[in-house]
């Protein structure tokens, strides 16, 4: 029964990380509704339900294509191509459950959406998003099952090695638009300074090897695959792949992206499974990263007259007026807050606009002094346009 469960859980590991892979067809959990009138058909109400929630599933795997800044600007386009005919994109779809409530009648879907032919329909803005986009140099070192060590392009003992890590982030990268660095195109040797260079970066390393090649933007980090934990008698094994992914703004020496991600994988082959896992995870982690540096270039904070930025400040937990009150009081009372508005409020999570004389993280760590009678806060994500915070009440 213990090696029933294992072989399950192995099992459901490697559907996900498939369904993740966005490069191709990813699954998504989707709800649709619509009225029930007097004397209505309850089957047409159920076809309506159900193009409804495939509608919502290709609107929430359009957010995965593209970055939501980018969408909203080029709304007008991607209305007329993706969603006036949302089911062309659907490949299949399945009913989960239904319910009725009052006079609406909801419907739960499971719907495999081809992103891929979302992305062809959208190349056009993604291209021209991107045309001025950085060139960029990928310094991933990696081992997988079965190395003695870590491969790397800038190890002069075996130099210009392309890892499979690193092509496939230039494949992701081409098909946004981003142009890459091959380094044996730029030098024909690599200097002995890289000779202390270990297959870990640090971020000066980073961005002295990324002017050696004439880069604006580098992407370093370590991929690794090993074996895990869970076993199925002799043969089935699962299998992790992890990377850990930074971008860096050249001119500045700026960290602008990052992401870590681990896929997990059965597989009855140590070496091909994986590699198999490593490349799922480099590719949801190099999907971070894009859309990172994308977000970054299109939305970059506006200057204020006043010689600040604006940026905006999600605040979850904030039903209760006194701690959101209490919460917008110390940040007005903080240094370089020129100005603070209410720009939406919601149940549970309220939106200020303010300006500020610094950069966001200059304020997150301001915030971070502050001290509240009733209640603490978590600032749990920091960006050139603003803070994402969460009220926590004190026990």
């Amino acid at each position: 029964m213990k090696k029933f469960l294992i072989f399950c859980l192995l099992i459901y590991l490697n559907a996900e990380c498939l369904a993740f892979d966005a490069s191709s067809t990813k699954t998504y959990i989707a709800i649709g509704s619509h009225s029930i009138e007097q004397n209505s058909d309850v089957a047409t109400i159920k076809n309506i339900a159900i193009t409804n929630a495939m509608s919502y599933a290709v609107i929430l795997a359009t957010y995965d294509v593209i970055p939501q800044d980018l969408l909203i600007k080029n709304f007008q386009v991607v209305n007329e191509l993706i969603y006036s005919d949302p089911n062309k994109f659907i490949q299949s779809y399945k009913v989960l459950t239904n319910a009725k409530s009052a006079n609406i009648y909801r419907v739960v879907i499971e719907a495999a959406v081809v992103n891929q032919k979302i992305q062809e329909a959208l190349s056009k803005i993604i291209t021209a998003s991107t045309s001025n986009m950085p060139k960029v140099l990928i310094a991933v070192s990696e081992q997988t099952i079965g190395d003695k060590s870590f491969k790397y392009f800038w190890d002069i003992k075996n130099p210009f090695v392309k890892t499979d890590s690193e092509q496939n982030i230039a494949e992701k990268l081409k098909t946004k638009g981003f142009t890459t660095i091959m380094p044996s195109s730029v030098l024909k040797t690599l200097p002995d300074d890289l000779a202390n260079y270990t297959p870990e970066l640090d971020n000066k390393q980073a961005i002295d090897l990324a002017n050696m090649f004439q880069a604006e933007v580098i992407i370093i980090g370590k991929a690794a695959s090993a074996i895990g934990e869970n076993t199925m008698g002799s043969n089935l094994k699962s299998l992790n792949g992890n990377v850990n992914l930074k971008a860096f703004r050249v001119q500045t020496g700026e960290e602008i992206a990052a992401s870590n991600k681990t896929a997990t994988i059965a597989n009855s082959n140590e070496v091909i499974g994986g590699k198999e896992a490593l490349k799922q995870a480099v590719s949801t982690a190099c999907d971070e990263i894009i859309n990172q540096i994308i977000s970054l270039s299109q939305n970059k904070p506006k200057a204020t007259t006043g010689g600040g930025i604006n940026l905006e400040i999600l605040v979850e937990g904030a039903s209760s007026l006194a701690y959101f009150e209490a919460f917008t009081k110390a940040l007005k009372e903080t240094e370089g807050v020129k100005e603070v508005k209410i720009k939406e409020m919601g149940v549970d999570a309220n939106t200020l606009a303010i300006s500020f004389k610094g950069i966001s993280k200059s304020l997150a760590e301001a915030l971070m002094t502050k001290q509240f009678e009733q209640f603490g806060i978590n600032i749990y994500e920091v960006s050139d346009t603003g803070l994402k915070i969460k009220i926590i009440p004190k026990n």
